[in-house]
Order: C-alpha cells, then sequence, then structure tokens
C-alpha cells in the first residue's frame, strides 16, 4: 500500500528555473491542489532536480523567476477555477504556458 500524499496538485506545470541562480535540470513545479484532506484550495512551488521534486528543499528564486511564478499562478488559478476539482495531476505543458505569458 502506498503512502497518501501531502499534496495532491489539480493542474500544474513546470517551468525551468534561471540559470542565473540554479544548475541547468532545475526546475520549479507550480501547482494549485489541496494539502492534507483540508477543503480550502492552496497553490504550491516545489524545487525539481534530476526529474524528481525535493519535497523538503524550500524554493528560491530570483526577481525573473518570481515575476513568471506569479504570472503562472494567475494562469493555473484561472484553470483552477474553471474544473472539476476531483480531478488531480492535470498537467499544462510549459509551452502552452510560454504561449499564455
Amino acid at each position: 500500500m502506498g503512502r497518501k500524499r501531502v499534496f495532491e496538485p489539480v493542474v500544474t506545470t513546470t517551468i525551468a528555473a534561471d540559470r542565473a541562480n540554479h544548475a541547468e535540470g532545475i526546475f520549479f513545479k507550480v501547482s494549485y491542489g489541496f494539502e492534507l484532506d483540508n477543503p480550502n484550495a492552496v497553490f504550491k512551488v516545489q524545487m525539481v532536480g534530476d526529474g524528481y521534486v525535493k519535497g523538503r528543499q524550500a524554493p528560491s528564486y530570483g526577481d525573473n523567476d518570481f515575476d513568471k511564478i506569479i504570472k503562472v499562478r494567475e494562469i493555473l488559478k484561472q484553470r483552477f477555477e474553471n474544473m472539476d476539482k476531483r480531478l488531480r495531476d492535470i498537467e499544462i505543458s510549459e509551452e502552452e504556458i510560454e504561449k499564455l505569458l
């Protein structure tokens, strides 16, 4: 039996981190979803490296990354508000996000 996830994203995307502050292969996973069976939605930013979410690593970002994350948050929030909240792990590609920015 698998472990229950603490955070369950409803809608999510991954964006590359600015190379000025992070090594190649580091990304931000930006999501809207639910945490610990709480019915109130949360916005979450997680660091991703080597293909894995670094759940215990606090995200750090420069101004360019932060500004982009805020814009992506608005896109995800709009999608989240208009979708079935029973869904999980609906991923929006980085390419699609770039077109919307």
